[in-house]
């Protein structure tokens, strides 16, 4: 099935507790995740593969046991990867971030056998528009695409079949986050540029979310790029991966940027293929160190300017030629 390979899902995680909210930790909302994804791939023919890379385990072994693993998996495999601590204790800022969220995922678009690949989290849910449209659309090499996200409050029983979770997602939502910004339900209406004077010598638009202005408009969907951001892999491998910083925020916004440096064309999914994104706390993050992102948007305009590749790693990105402990799981059982 590895020839068949469409699509490659790759996320990072690292701590079953982290978050709880509505109920719902880490484990919770992954398990939540993997069933979605399993039954709409399969519905859908979407031949593909999960590739779940687990950074900085606390106890190894533990998150992989208590995942309720789906009987039938069908059409996609799924590969969970280790990467034990004494890996993330030689990175700086280790003691103070306990997930280099952009790293893991290096790990897995380094490995990952699909022809393209979507850089996600494992507390999204796929609606069924948005499989179909990745199992039935022929995609191209020359585009990265992009989504809205929709966060949503609340608890999602697993009692609830995929289509009753969806349904709720639907119902639910509190906040959508878009190109021009994130907006409230109640202020999700297209919203008005407005034309400020900026620091730079020109006049450009800037976008009014309903919750403020967002910084240098580049016109690309930035926001919440983290949670869905699909290329072909031949342009991960060009880029080398996500920018290896030993910072928390704002990493997602750089592949932006170095997508857009080759020139690659954005492709902003319409409304209908929803992505739900469940709430949760984050207030264990709110100590770690933070990116300079005015820094890399200035680094950005340099290179487009003078038609520069914007590569951050080096050829050993994604811990290429590391060994690392993985198991795999397809149709046939546990490998």
């Amino acid at each position: 099935m590895n020839k068949k390979l469409k699509i490659s899902f790759v996320v990072g995680l690292h701590n079953p507790d982290y978050g709880k909210k509505y109920n719902m930790d880490n484990l919770y909302r992954t398990q939540l995740f993997i069933d979605n994804l399993v039954y709409l791939c399969n519905k859908y023919n979407l031949f593909s593969e999960l590739i779940i890379v687990e950074w900085n385990p606390k106890n190894p072994g533990e998150f992989f046991q208590k995942i309720d693993w789906p009987r039938e998996l069908g059409s996609i495999i799924i590969r969970w990867i280790e990467v034990p601590p004494d890996v993330h204790n030689k990175l700086p800022n280790s003691s103070k971030i306990p997930i280099f969220e952009f790293f893991a995922k290096n790990v897995g678009i380094r490995r990952a056998k699909g022809k393209y690949i979507i850089s996600t989290n494992p507390d999204t849910l796929f609606s069924q528009p948005l499989i179909r449209y990745l199992s039935k659309t022929k995609l191209t090499k020359d585009n990265f695409y992009r989504i809205d996200r929709l966060d949503v409050s609340g608890c999602i029983s697993r009692k609830m079949t995929i289509e009753e979770r969806l349904n709720y997602c639907s119902a639910h939502i509190i906040k959508r986050h878009t190109l021009y910004g994130s907006i409230k339900p109640e202020k999700m209406i297209f919203p008005n540029p407005i034309s400020l004077l900026l620091k730079k010598r020109k006049l450009a638009k800037q976008y009014w979310s309903g919750q403020g202005l967002v910084a240098y408009p580049d016109g690309l969907h930035r926001n919440a790029s983290g949670d869905f951001f699909l290329m072909n892999k031949e342009s991960w491998n060009r880029l080398h991966g996500y920018a290896q910083l030993n910072t928390y925020s704002h990493i997602d916004s750089i592949m932006c940027w170095q997508a857009a440096t080759l020139n690659l064309k954005q492709i902003i999914l319409k409304e209908k293929y929803k992505l739900y994104h469940i709430d949760h706390d984050r207030k264990s993050r709110q100590s770690e160190p933070v990116t300079n992102w005015v820094k890399w948007y200035k680094k950005f305009e340099l290179y487009k300017k003078n038609k520069k590749a914007l590569i951050v790693n080096d050829k050993n990105w994604g811990l290429a030629g590391k060994k690392l402990k993985e198991t795999v799981i397809n149709q046939y059982g546990l490998f």
